[in-house]
């Protein structure tokens, strides 16, 4: 399974996962693939880039203020959270409305 949780627009180095994110809005986009080939990859990461995948058939988007994965049988699993990698059996991701301010 290949999954990704954003609460604003960009990911990583450029990766428009949520093009119409509001970073402080309360809302996470899960957008997720419970089986693609192999093949299908690296197009898939090229309309990531340019925030054009909404319309892939694979893909399933859900809006929530709260996602918690588990790995069925308790092995860790590879998350990148912020760059940095962990291997964890589950993990909880959230975002509070308007809890980010921009001090200027």
């Amino acid at each position: 399974m290949l999954a990704a949780i954003c609460n604003g627009v960009m990911y990583g180095g450029g990766f428009k996962i949520n093009p119409s994110g509001q970073i402080n809005d309360g809302v996470l986009e899960l957008v997720y693939a419970d089986q693609l080939p192999t093949r299908k990859i690296r197009p898939l990461i090229m309309k990531f880039f340019s925030g054009k995948h909404e319309d892939v058939e694979a893909l399933h988007h859900l809006l929530c203020d709260w996602v918690h994965y588990a790995s069925k049988d308790g092995a860790d699993m590879v998350v990148n959270c912020d760059g940095e990698i962990y291997h964890l059996p589950a993990f909880t991701a959230q975002v509070k409305k308007h809890a980010y301010r921009r001090i200027v």
